[in-house]
Formats: structure tokens, sequence, C-alpha cells
């Protein structure tokens, strides 16, 4: 066994040590794209995860207006899940955007990949949502395009947050800290002082 196939067999089976050849593997030249093989997934666990992190998400983004309605002060009385909309939607337009950059990136260069899953997070956690994955079930053949996977997540991810920046921004109010503030505070960031 080369060591051509002892590389493809370790990252094409699951086994150690590797077993014999894969078919097919003679008509394939090392660093060339193999041949697309895509496996069917189960498309109604990834839109199950999604609801139910919309859900969180909304869930918190509603808690988040309701006090900042009350004025900073922590008395809540009710709780929209439609005023946690904005928060919501934005938040998973920017992980949607990231993680789908990696799955069209797959699929572009013939990767084996899942569609996202979403994971949700209920309200402890301040922001409704623990992010998202993929999973890639097939190696991938060189390093240029581990790169352009890894990169496509970040930069569609960045597409989407500039213009939600901007326009948060132009939608907000702000409002002084009271004196007896007893929540956390994450700060000023430096790019807006």
């Amino acid at each position: 066994m080369s060591f051509k196939e002892s590389v493809y067999s370790l990252f094409s089976s699951r086994s150690w040590p590797p077993r014999a050849k894969p078919e097919g593997l003679e008509q394939q030249k090392f660093g060339q794209l193999p041949p697309s093989r895509t496996r069917r997934g189960r498309p109604v666990i990834h839109v199950l995860l999604f609801l139910a992190a919309l859900f969180t998400t909304m869930q918190v983004g509603g808690i988040h207006y309701a006090f900042f309605q009350t004025g900073l002060t922590g008395e809540i009385d009710s709780i929209s899940l439609a005023s946690g909309a904005w928060y919501s939607l934005t938040i998973l337009a920017i992980l949607g955007a990231h993680e789908f950059g990696h799955y069209f990136t797959c699929r572009y260069y013939r990767v084996d990949a899942s569609l996202p899953y979403f994971l949700p997070a209920p309200w402890p956690f301040i922001s409704g949502t623990f992010g998202a994955f993929i999973r890639i079930r097939s190696p991938i053949p060189t390093k240029s395009i581990l790169f352009d996977i890894g990169a496509a997540g970040p930069i569609a991810g960045f597409v989407i947050a500039v213009p939600a920046l901007f326009l948060g921004l132009y939608l907000s109010e702000l409002v002084p800290i009271p004196d007896d503030f007893g929540g956390a505070t994450l700060g000023e960031p430096l790019l807006f002082q």
C-alpha cells in the first residue's frame, strides 16, 4: 500500500489500521476534487432546531426589550415574543449567513457537508443560542479548499453583520445607565468612543 493510498484510507474510513484501497482511487489524482457523493440528511431535524433557536432568541430578545422599556430598573411586567423579533432575526441572519457560507462553499468544492444545525439556549444564557455548526462528512482535498471553506463563513457573516450594526445604531436610542444599576454591563466598544 502506497503512502497516498494509506492517507486516503485513513481519512475515508473510521478504522485503524487502514484497510485496502477504496474502489476508484486509481482514477483520482491527488489534489483533485473527489466525485460528488452527497448523503441525504434529515432536514426535519435542521428545521426543528432552527425553530427552537428562533423561539429562544425571540424570548431573550423580548426580555431585553422589556428590560430596556422599564428604564433598566429590572421590573418586567410581561414579555412579548414579537418585540424580540428584531434581535432574533438579526442574530439568526448573521449566524445563518456564517454557516451557509461554509455550507455553500463545501457544495461548490463538492465536499459532503450537512445543512446547519442551530443550537437553541434557554433564557439564562444571554444570547438565546449556543451558535450553529455544519458537519463535514468527507475529507477536504487541499489546503486551499480548506482555507476557502473556513474563510467563507466569517466573510458571509460580516456582510450581514455590518449593515445590521449600522441599522441598529440608527434605530437605537441612547439612555444613561442608572446609578443603582446592578446588572452586567459590556462597556462601550472602542470603535464608538
